[in-house]
């Protein structure tokens, strides 16, 4: 019965990771490919970007929420004991590591430039919704 609690408690913080890598991956892509807001289509495509990291960020609190909740579970029902909270601790320090090597990514395409002052208010609204809001909202 042990096993099932286990698994959730290790295989939700690796989907976190691939959710992550998955991510940080796009936003390489996307700023190798757009170094800068020129066009409406460079605009679009990061409005697009945006919206995933966004939907991507939700999942992730679902992941990494979720773990927490199966120990309690696993306690209230004595198939964790309370040193089983390594199991919870671990992978997420593992986790918080991979976030903060995603954090200069972020901010580089937040703050990406633009030659247009137009762009730059519509990059500069699209960057407070990513910042704020749950859901993007263009």
């Amino acid at each position: 019965m042990r096993f099932p609690f286990v698994a959730l408690l290790l295989g939700l913080p690796a989907l976190a990771l691939v959710n992550s890598v998955i991510h940080a991956v796009a936003l390489k892509r996307f700023l190798a490919e757009v170094p800068r807001l020129t066009s409406s289509s460079d605009l679009e495509r990061f409005k697009r970007l945006v919206a995933g990291q966004m939907y991507g960020a939700l999942v992730q609190i679902v992941l990494l929420g979720a773990p927490l909740v199966v120990f309690l579970v696993g306690i209230v029902t004595k198939v964790l004991r309370p040193g089983d909270i390594l199991l919870v601790v671990g992978p997420s320090l593992v986790i918080l590591v991979a976030g903060l090597l995603v954090k200069p990514i972020e901010a580089q395409a937040r703050t990406l430039d633009t030659d247009d002052p137009v762009l730059e208010g519509q990059r500069n609204a699209i960057v407070d919704t990513w910042l704020h809001r749950p859901f993007p909202d263009w």
